[in-house]
């Protein structure tokens, strides 16, 4: 019969094995020492079923075989079909190329003994605990992703009849390759009673102002929550407010208008506080906090969540602007007011209600039958935003590339130094979408006369370029100077404007470069006499010219 959760160092897991005798029966992380009842089992992409003594045969056991070698335009895979009873004890993945839209479009997919609807079903990162289709290196008491390259799980996996997992390319392309191992045993001594892991991907790219963001619901049976990775991207990025006020709320077993359990904050259900940085933990966590994107987690382990007949899990979007006033349509939040996203009822507080964009993949341990999800967001959804696109919107400028150029997104720009202050991707507020290429720039915020930003960016063929950029104006931005590799690009930039806007497309001259890495140097020289309240830069987008000889 399945057993407890039992914790082991730093591994959680459990033991399915019903030992005759407690006599000598270590546990190493749930498991037993030795067992006469499991059997130890691995699938690859060269021992698609398992099978006892057929590892390894491909070109005489000289790594013949190691992945799928070509991920196809809209293929389902089916990486997993093995024959119960047992239990899925490890999944390791490894992609090429892990940008966002190809993470947020790779779709994993899991069923338990025969079922038609997928008791899992999330897009490869976020079921690997990281939003917003980003990767990062990170560990906790169930996923590890080892210099985010590498894609690991622990959730025990029990089945009684068959376990089928499958993956979809539904990025619009062929993928490449595909990496995998599925760690198992069998014989595992399972019963009609025991909980099924499960798993959920949602997305609301605008929640509704006063109704919580439903992380899950319509589970019926009993089982256990074991917890969520929870996404945000921040709209009021640079608006000086806070966004993690919400409470997470989870309604057990009838709960109609009030949960049973109630949290205080979102950065507090992570298990921190005062804000949000990047840290991970066994139980807890926030792997990417970096300005509009955050992803956080928490695993309820050691304070278990059960449930008997249902459950739902929700998170509120309460934000703090700092003041006991009302924001109006003509200051820093204006837009955001005019725009719906934005409501304050109490004036003696500086907490606000907010609409957000929000994802989470929920995971949880329930009876069978697994109830069909919600619609699966799709792949335009899935995408919006990740880079700067929302779906319907107008997609902002996108320079028309000639021959011979390339260009270089400044949200896509490496940061090797700064003098001061911070540098986020800013995305673009949709009183000004169609002003930023791609609908986002790099943000210097908190620099002053004197500081430098550097940046670099790839060259892939050595000879004379012509450069150009397009960078962010308004009222409060600096004047520059730019370097290219120690080399002046004309005059300083003067970026002052009434209003955000942009400079249009500027050519900033011709340079010889060779093949490799190059630097773009920023220096803050002053600040135009009308200009108020700093010295900010936005860099929209870097392009080079290959001049022909």
């Amino acid at each position: 019969m399945l057993g407890s959760f039992i914790v082991a160092g730093h591994a959680w897991s459990i033991s399915t094995e019903n030992p005759s005798s407690a006599k000598n029966q270590i546990l190493l992380a749930g498991t037993p020492l030795s067992s006469a009842a499991l059997r130890s089992r691995a699938i690859t992409a060269e021992n698609q079923t398992g099978a006892k003594g057929q590892g390894g045969q491909t070109l005489n056991g000289r790594k013949g075989l190691p992945c799928l070698w070509e991920f196809k335009k809209d293929q389902v895979y089916t990486f997993a079909e093995i024959e119960g009873p047992g239990m899925v004890r490890h999944i390791w993945i490894t992609v090429q190329n892990t940008s966002p839209e190809k993470m947020r479009n790779l779709i994993l997919r899991f069923y338990w003994d025969g079922q038609e609807t997928p008791s899992v079903e999330a897009p490869l990162s976020d079921f690997f605990g990281v939003s917003h289709g980003r990767t990062a290196a990170y560990e906790s008491a169930f996923i590890t992703m080892p210099e985010g390259k590498g894609f690991n799980c622990y959730f025990p996996m029990p089945f009684t009849k068959k376990a089928k997992l499958t993956v979809t390319n539904e990025t619009g392309e062929d993928a490449g390759m595909f990496f995998y191992q599925v760690d198992y045993t069998l014989g595992d001594e399972i019963d009609e009673e025991c909980p099924y892991f499960h798993a959920q991907f949602r997305r609301d790219l605008h929640t509704t102002m006063y109704e919580d963001y439903v992380i899950l619901d319509g589970v019926e049976g009993r089982g256990r929550y074991l917890g969520a990775n929870i996404g945000l991207i921040d709209r009021f990025t640079g608006k000086g407010v806070w966004w993690g006020e919400g409470e997470v709320k989870m309604y057990l077993d009838g709960d109609k208008d009030f949960p049973t359990i109630c949290g205080t904050g979102s950065e507090d259900y992570a298990g921190t506080g005062w804000g949000l940085g990047e840290f991970h933990a066994q139980e807890m966590g926030a792997p990417l906090a970096k300005t509009p994107y955050y992803s956080f987690y928490r695993f309820h382990v050691r304070d278990p969540v059960y449930f008997n007949k249902d459950i739902k899990v929700t998170i509120q979007q309460i934000g703090y602007d700092g003041s006991p006033d009302r924001a109006g349509s003509t200051g820093l939040l204006g837009d955001l007011v005019t725009q719906g996203y934005y409501k304050k009822d109490r004036l003696d507080s500086g907490q606000f209600e907010r609409v957000d964009d929000m994802c989470s993949t929920a995971y949880w341990y329930q009876t069978l039958p697994t109830r069909p999800f919600p619609p699966f967001p799709d792949r335009e959804l899935r995408s919006a935003l990740l880079t700067g696109k929302a779906p319907g919107e107008n997609t902002g400028i996108t320079r028309g590339l000639g021959e011979d150029e390339t260009l270089f997104e400044g949200e896509s720009l490496s940061v090797v130094g700064k003098t001061a202050g911070e540098v986020s991707v800013q995305m673009a507020n949709p009183d000004f979408i169609g002003e930023w290429s791609g609908n986002a720039h790099l943000w210097w915020n908190g620099g002053s006369v004197g500081d430098a930003l550097e940046l670099t960016f790839p060259v892939s063929q050595t000879g004379e370029y012509e450069i150009y950029t397009q960078l962010t104006t308004a009222t409060d931005y600096a004047i520059v100077e730019l370097l290219l590799d120690g080399k002046k690009l004309g005059k300083p930039i003067d970026l002052y404007s009434e209003g955000i806007r942009n400079t249009g497309d500027l050519k900033l001259g011709s340079l010889p470069l060779t093949e490799g890495g190059h630097r773009l140097k920023v220096i803050i020289t002053g600040r135009n006499p009308k200009g108020v309240n700093g010295y900010l830069f936005g860099i929209d987008y870097l392009c080079i010219k290959k001049q022909r000889m």
